[in-house]
């Protein structure tokens, strides 16, 4: 049961993790692609 448990907590911490490392790096990509001129014609 103990390990279910873990288990979801894990998955949850893991899942945080991942989105709290993911968060500059997508909001820089998304400034520097505001910037730069499209190349749509």
């Amino acid at each position: 049961m103990f390990w279910a448990v873990g288990s979801a907590v894990g998955l949850v911490v893991m899942t945080g993790l991942i989105m709290a490392l993911a968060r500059p790096v997508t909001a820089r990509w998304e400034r520097e692609h505001a910037d730069a001129p499209s190349r749509d014609e």
